[in-house]
């Protein structure tokens, strides 16, 4: 009778357990989402990034990303090394739904064949003075 009862209870206690767990997964869902996309080719410009990368495997989009973001408090731009054996890409991260931070995994050294130099008279427009980054997957 005794290990029957201790068996009774441990089995309440184990599915007590399990249906909280469940509960708790639930409210913990991230607000944090990301898209991923090959980059071709970074131009450096005096005031901004000039990102070049892959739309959906077919064509080659264009972006700027300030230098100002990366002086900002959070920063809105991030600098990955590159690991060996991977190409280099861009994570744009989303909070809610919105545009969050964007993070380039590329090669730091400037000699690399990612990096270019842009013409310092190109047109860049407003580029510059940008609160948030317009992407086109």
């Amino acid at each position: 009778m005794k290990k029957f009862l201790v068996l009774t209870l441990l089995l309440t206690l184990f599915a007590t357990g399990v249906v909280f767990a469940q509960e708790s997964n639930e409210d913990k869902m991230s607000s944090l989402s990301y898209r991923n996309v090959n980059i071709h080719k970074i131009l450096d410009h005096n005031d901004v990034y000039i990102v070049l990368y892959s739309k959906h495997g077919v064509g080659v989009g264009k972006v700027m990303i300030p230098k100002t973001w990366t002086k900002t408090n959070p920063k809105k731009v991030q600098f990955r090394t590159l690991p060996k054996g991977l190409n280099p890409f861009m994570t744009v991260v989303y909070k809610d739904g919105e545009f969050h931070k964007v993070i380039l995994t590329i090669s730091n050294q400037k000699i690399d064949g990612i990096w270019a130099v842009a013409n310092p008279y190109a047109d860049i427009g407003d580029s510059a003075q940008a609160e948030t980054l317009v992407i086109e997957y």
